[in-house]
């Protein structure tokens, strides 16, 4: 039998201490796991096209979202451009940068924000573009006692 030393030459009570805590542990009953709240989205609403435009606006209550966007096709010879960003549909006043692409790409964007009535604006150039929001909620089934 192996010898486990710590030190100079003085034996070790690791293994009584660790046969002690393994039966003990061997004598609970297993305890159940708390499920973790899972997020619901929602969706919002879904765009695409090609240069500038505005959204409608849309109340967002969570304050949670996701954007989900593509740019395709870039017009050859040129570099194309897209800025997504999230404005107050109050005020005016830019909220959050939810992309910004030079060129062809995609991407996913998660927004924190207030609570608000908004809308989205592109600024886009020789692409074409396509993009979704959701919000997400914590899910009915899986929320804490």
């Amino acid at each position: 039998m192996a010898k486990l030393v710590k030190g100079e030459g003085r034996k070790s009570n690791v293994i009584p201490i660790a046969l002690l805590i393994m039966s003990a542990a061997a004598c609970h009953a297993p305890t159940e796991k708390k499920r973790e709240p899972e997020v619901a989205w929602r969706r919002l609403g879904a765009w695409s096209g090609s240069g500038s435009t505005q959204t409608e606006s849309f109340l967002f209550e969570s304050g949670a979202l996701r954007v989900r966007w593509e740019t395709r096709n870039e017009e050859s010879g040129h570099v194309g451009q897209f800025r997504l960003t999230l404005h107050s549909a109050v005020s005016g006043r830019e909220m959050a940068v939810a992309a910004e692409q030079r060129g062809v790409g995609k991407g996913e964007s998660l927004i924190a924000e207030t609570p608000h009535q908004a809308y989205l604006l592109v600024e886009s150039s020789f692409l074409d573009w396509t993009f979704s929001i959701d919000e997400g909620t914590v899910s009915a089934d899986n929320k804490a006692p």
